[in-house]
């Protein structure tokens, strides 16, 4: 089976939502490859760090994670400094809303917090753009749930106390 690992299905989400959003406004949505050429106009996506995150109960790991997305623009650009701000708030706004800061992923990811964009200076040696990075803190799951099967989900709890447990005994069991 070839099954998508989590990072790489949030990715991907990310790269869609976010093409899906700036349309023809923006050329380029991917991963940031520092050994790579830049190109305008454009949003790279990475991860600056992650730690293990709160023990879920369900069997699966809560990994935690800085994201962060340069947005680039060429020096060319015309009204530079307040277009390449405009994109900043833009994304922040898209992180803050849970119909796309989710990415579509809400069984798999959390709702991202500490949302802030600064001016980039991701790589020094390149000259003719400006760049400003949106980071963010987001969590998700890695591995699968105890909860999730194939089987029908319980419309009603019952309950009874000992001795009388067990299937004679389950016509006594009373509705919590």
């Amino acid at each position: 089976m070839n099954k998508d690992t989590p990072v790489e299905m949030i990715h991907q989400a990310m790269v869609n939502t976010l093409k899906n959003h700036f349309s023809d406004r923006l050329t380029f949505v991917h991963a940031y490859n520092p050994g790579k050429c830049l190109q305008s106009p454009g949003i790279y996506l990475g991860m600056h760090q992650m730690e293990v995150g709160e023990n879920p109960g369900d069997g699966r790991h809560v990994i935690t994670a800085d994201w962060f997305s340069y947005i680039v623009l060429s020096n060319s650009t015309d009204n530079l400094a307040i277009k390449i701000r405009y994109l900043a708030c833009e994304v922040m706004a898209l992180l803050n809303q849970p119909e796309t800061g989710l990415w579509g992923l809400d069984n798999v990811v959390g709702l991202p917090k500490h949302i802030q964009a600064i001016p980039a200076l991701f790589n020094p040696d390149t000259e003719g753009y400006e760049s400003w990075e949106v980071t963010w803190q987001q969590s998700f799951y890695m591995g699968d749930s105890l909860w999730e099967d194939d089987g029908e989900t319980p419309k009603t709890v019952l309950a009874s106390h000992v001795p009388y447990t067990g299937k004679a005994y389950e016509p006594r069991y009373k509705p919590l």
